[in-house]
């Protein structure tokens, strides 16, 4: 569940608090005249010249605490590329921040354009009608600099935020500071190599405290595809732990996420009225109680996930049961408490499990912070099963890919007598194996006698698990009539001028996800695998398992391998050759890649053959059946996926007999 509001309250109590000199940013502007070093930048589309983050936390003399954020940066552009990309400088617009300083310049050798509040502009996003300002740059060409910095003063975030340091440009003089009053102390951990940032025995405040990260240079991460490139990106994450005024610890510690989550999803009384409506609602939905645990959790979560729309808004009424049973609509909270009552209600053991998207940021086990619990979903120890609330395409079993693979805090109901409580653990969510998700083929081909260069095909495929995903949990959305288009753009995958007439679909049911295999069946036409060379033809059976992926690697791999999610996929051929026509490759069908890891095959690719008569059987498999690879091992995957496009390109030559 994304952006779920966790309350954490945290008092900053002390008998005196002491009157703090004034604000770090009262005093920072940029250089009058910049010295910036430009040597050995002509060949480089783009360079950051200078990245400097702070961030002050303070109280006021009204006893209000807030937060001040500065970002200072300046790069130069050497592209007409990189110059459309960054001919507009984004400046934080918000109703609850304050933007009290900003400034921005372009500067062309000894000629400086400084830009004022005439040149900044609003502007609004028609699809959700946010409204952003910016700056439009002026007289930017090949070799400026174009620098700016803006100050905003905010309500403060400070149990776990993420600050970047590294971008798709290498980048120099990198800054990072932090200040907080004297009795709250920060801790700050730095990821993928960034410098830690260090504390300052020698500040020249003695109210205040000062953390400082300088680095001279990081050079640039380009995105790559098959990463997980934001959470493979230098950055640092900094978090309250301690207040001396009041002697606590601890601040953004998970045991005070659960504790604040408990009341919430486990009241420890509920209404009269609130309890029978969920009687009633389970006998709606047809739950059987003599059924399995599981079968009970399909039950409702099928019910619920095709009966109840599920909005980002916050709402008090969408967290309301009553509410929600009634009117059919839910936050992603009020969605997250219903599943919870319901199956306290059926004594179904559950725990609650929050956790971050791997791609974007990995859940770090041993360092605790609010920045990491972006995703809930709810697990079942019985069953070793996993189930999202609020995502509609996601199924028991099947949480979105994303979020497994990685750790997660785990929140388990205690009781001790009529005492329950919450305990939490960080513990890893297991990955989909690849036995669960499959894309079986079972194609039979002939050849047309008055033809040879038509091929009557007849092909049964099978999704299951996440190959599934895209179609079969929506399945209750789709008209009868579109069914048809859909098949037509499977089928499209082996030939585009494919038309289909007849087919067959089964288990075409959103309650089948997960449960049952999608399956396709249709027979087909086409003259688009064979072509004739004088007496001989050229048959393209490796065609008949549709287009594969083949990539390519003209630059040095630098992060390592996300695979998304492990996969399979068994294909066999089944052909009925002319009688009057003999195979003279055969062995090119042959192909056997796998790459092993300490004595473990992790992926391959396989195809072989049996010839009995006319009949040609081919057999294909193809695994993936590990996720995560360093960056050393992407050259065997890139080896093992490019053997199915290579597969995908055996041509047999038929020649007389």
């Amino acid at each position: 569940m994304k952006n779920i509001y966790l309350y954490l309250i945290i008092f900053f109590t002390c008998s005196s608090v002491i009157a703090q000199e004034k604000p770090f940013y009262e005093n920072y502007d940029w250089n009058v005249k910049p010295t910036y070093d430009l040597q050995e930048t002509k060949d480089q589309p783009m360079l950051g010249l200078k990245h400097k983050v702070a961030i002050e936390f303070a109280f006021l003399e009204d006893n209000s605490f807030v937060e001040y954020y500065l970002q200072h940066k300046a790069y130069l552009l050497n592209s007409d590329d990189k110059i459309e990309e960054y001919n507009k400088i984004y400046l934080p617009y918000s109703s609850s921040s304050e933007l009290i300083a900003n400034k921005a310049r372009v500067i062309n050798g000894n000629k400086i354009i400084e830009l004022d509040e005439n040149d900044i502009l609003t502007a609004e996003n028609e699809e959700t009608g946010d409204k952003y300002k910016y700056f439009a740059l002026k007289g930017v060409q090949k070799g400026s600099i174009v620098e700016f910095f803006y100050i905003v003063k905010k309500y403060p975030s400070y149990k776990g935020v993420r600050a970047f340091f590294q971008d798709d440009y290498d980048v120099k003089n990198i800054e990072f500071d932090l200040y907080s009053p004297e009795n709250l102390i920060f801790d700050i951990k730095s990821f993928n190599g960034l410098k830690e940032a260090q504390y300052d025995e020698n500040f020249s405040d003695e109210n205040r405290n000062h953390w400082s990260m300088q680095a001279e240079n990081i050079t640039a991460l380009e995105e790559e595809d098959n990463s997980a490139h934001n959470a493979n990106r230098k950055f640092l994450i900094y978090k309250l732990d301690k207040n001396l005024a009041n002697n606590s610890s601890g601040i953004s510690s998970y045991d005070i996420v659960v504790q604040n989550l408990m009341p919430f999803f486990y009241p420890k009384e509920t209404s009269k009225k609130t309890d029978k409506q969920l009687e009633k609602y389970i006998n709606k939905i047809g739950v059987d109680k003599a059924s399995s645990n599981k079968e009970k959790i399909q039950k409702i979560e099928n019910f619920l996930k095709t009966n109840i729309f599920v909005t980002d808004v916050y709402n008090d009424k969408l967290e309301d049961l009553e509410y929600i049973m009634s009117e059919s609509v839910a936050s992603n909270r009020g969605i997250t408490k219903l599943y919870i009552s319901l199956f306290n209600l059926l004594d179904i053991k559950h725990e609650i499990v929050i956790t971050s998207d791997r791609t974007e940021l990995s859940f770090d086990q041993s360092y605790e912070a609010t920045v990491f619990l972006n995703e809930f979903l709810i697990y079942f120890p019985e069953d070793d099963l996993y189930l999202d609330p609020t995502e509609i395409g996601s199924r028991l079993g099947y949480p979105p890919t994303e979020v497994t693979d990685n750790y997660g805090l785990f929140i388990k109901t205690v009781k001790v007598g009529s005492y329950s409580s919450g305990v939490g653990e960080v513990k890893y969510i297991d990955a989909v194996t690849s036995d669960k998700n499959y894309d079986n083929m079972h194609v039979k081909a002939s050849f047309n006698k008055e033809n040879l260069n038509e091929v009557n095909i007849s092909l049964k495929r099978e999704m299951f698990g996440y190959y599934a995903s895209f179609v079969q949990p929506y399945a209750h959305l789709i008209k009868k009539e579109s069914e048809k288009d859909f098949v037509q753009a499977m089928v499209e995958n082996l030939d585009e001028g494919i038309q289909v007439d007849t087919y067959k679909l089964e288990n075409f049911d959103s309650n089948l996800y997960g449960v049952k295999p999608l399956r396709i069946i249709v027979e087909v036409n086409s003259e688009a695998f064979v072509e004739k060379a004088g007496n001989k033809y050229l048959f393209n059976v490796g065609g008949l398992i549709g287009k594969q992926t083949e990539l390519y690697q003209d630059k040095e791999r630098k992060q390592a391998l996300d695979n998304g999610f492990m996969r399979r996929y068994d294909r066999e051929l089944i052909i009925e050759l002319p009688a009057e026509m003999k195979v003279a490759n055969l062995n090119d069908i042959n192909i056997d890649q796998k790459f092993t890891k300490d004595g473990e095959e992790l992926m391959a690719f396989k195809s072989r053959y049996k010839l009995e008569g006319n009949t040609l059987t081919i057999y294909c498999n193809e695994h993936y059946s590990i996720n995560k690879l360093p960056a050393s091992d992407y050259a065997d995957y890139r080896r093992v996926i490019n053997a199915a496009a290579d597969f995908n390109k055996v041509t047999l030559v038929l020649e007389p007999k």
